[in-house]
């Protein structure tokens, strides 16, 4: 399962959730908060399908690497109930996404420890 996605990407924080979120298609309803774990100390998110996807400074793993981080979980607050399989495929989506608008690379966990890393030329099918 892809709970953790990783990019970098110039700018503060603000900036990057615009171009973040606008390369996935989302332009409203998106959720500013406050966070002390976060390495930038607030954080974004959009609630769809049951899944919150949520952008914010990498306070994770690979914060040596990584600026960013985006989150994909169950929004446990929608009330509806999700399976693995269907957090899986909304990250799939959104990391194909990410690669062919902002064109940079685009890294998850794929176990502890472990990153797989997709390059913007790299066919994804």
């Amino acid at each position: 399962m892809i709970e953790h996605i990783f990019f970098n990407m110039n700018g503060e924080i603000e900036s990057v959730a615009e171009i973040f979120f606008s390369s996935l298609g989302i332009k409203a309803n998106i959720v500013e908060g406050r966070s002390f774990s976060s390495s930038t100390g607030v954080y974004y998110s959009f609630s769809i399908f049951g899944i919150v996807i949520r952008l914010e400074g990498n306070c994770y793993d690979y914060d040596n690497e990584y600026a960013y981080m985006v989150g994909i979980k169950e929004d446990f607050l929608s009330g509806l109930i999700i399976n693995d399989e269907s957090t899986l495929h909304l990250a799939n989506i959104i990391i194909q996404l990410l690669i062919k608008n902002l064109k940079i690379p685009i890294a998850y966990e794929i176990e502890f420890g472990k990153i797989k890393v997709y390059m913007p030329d790299e066919d994804l099918s």
